[in-house]
């Protein structure tokens, strides 16, 4: 009798939960389904390991959805507010090198000829005989990370990027010597994203038609692609409110006596342009 009513409790408990949480096990389409206790679904997962609250979701493929319940990347951020589209990051922390942060890598990955060969094939080429790495470190001028900005067509799924920052390596990498370059790039009136800017590895800043790629003159019809500086009207009478770095000068154009000058700390030096 004891065990009769146990189990009778067992299953008065299972029917009185039965309107939060409901597992189909039987139709193609088998869902575990969380409900508030109004009874509206509030959380669900379907038999592909789909995971939906009907605003966050994540999909059977590992795409997370915030804001749109059909992500096209790995993550997915929609909305109509900058809050809503924004990604925050805090550190809290008493070290002065603190701050969040983003990374990204790039490795080229071994192939499985090259693995299974007794001598390496050229995607292991300077490794030696044997088995390759999983991993190999970037080859010349491989793009390690990047962040692009722009919009979608009219059809609401084709990219526009029309400008973008973008890491590259400047020689093929080894496990002591890394050197890498920032590419800007924008989008004119014509043509598609091009590099105009680049900060090499060493520091060296290169503007111009097509940046760093650049390989000729720009032509004497061109009107863009030039390096800009300030313009004052007049000459500074003291060079003591210009900020000063440590090993470096800053340079303007005088309009009015038409004149490039300089500060070299607290002296003015200007020459008159022919």
């Amino acid at each position: 009798m004891k065990s009769l009513s146990r189990k009778m409790v067992a299953i008065a408990a299972m029917v009185a939960v039965s309107g939060l949480i409901t597992a189909s096990v039987v139709r193609a389409a088998d869902k575990l389904t969380i409900k508030n206790t109004n009874g509206t679904p509030i959380f669900n997962v379907d038999d592909a390991g789909t995971i939906n609250n009907g605003k966050i979701i994540i999909t059977s493929t590992g795409y997370l959805g915030l804001g749109t319940l059909a992500p096209n990347a790995a993550i997915h951020s929609k909305g109509n507010t900058s809050n809503q589209t924004q990604v925050l990051m805090t550190r809290q922390d008493t070290n002065n090198n603190g701050g969040a942060g983003f990374v990204a890598y790039h490795n080229n990955i071994t192939n499985a000829s090259c693995t299974a060969a007794a001598t390496p094939s050229a995607c292991c080429t300077g490794l030696g005989t044997g088995t390759c790495p999983s991993t190999i470190l970037p080859a010349d001028n491989d793009r390690l990370g990047y962040f692009l900005f722009g919009s979608y067509k009219a059809d609401g799924t084709t990219p526009m990027n029309a400008a973008g920052i973008s890491a590259h390596t400047e020689t093929a990498w080894t496990d002591t010597v890394a050197p890498a370059y920032f590419a800007f790039e924008t989008t004119g009136l014509v043509g598609s994203r091009t590099e105009r800017l680049r900060i090499s590895g060493e520091g060296n800043v290169v503007t111009g038609n097509n940046g760093g790629a650049a390989t000729a003159d720009l032509a004497t019809n061109v009107t863009n692609g030039f390096l800009y500086i300030p313009s004052v009207a007049g000459t500074l009478s003291t060079c003591g409110s210009v900020k000063q770095y440590a090993g470096h000068v800053p340079v303007w154009f005088d309009t009015t006596s038409n004149k490039i000058c300089t500060c070299q700390g607290a002296t003015l030096k200007c020459a008159t342009l022919n």
